[in-house]
């Protein structure tokens, strides 16, 4: 279970988050992804 936004501008994008549950990792654990999309 978690929540994540996405802020994009131009072809740029970011997306933070964070997650909440039960395993082998402590929680919560914070997401992070950026990257580019391009179009044809």
């Amino acid at each position: 279970m978690g929540a994540s936004a996405t802020f994009s501008w131009g072809g740029f994008f970011v997306e933070p988050g964070i997650s909440v549950g039960s395993g082998d990792y402590s929680s919560p654990q914070l997401l992070f992804q950026a990257g580019y999309l391009w179009t044809f």
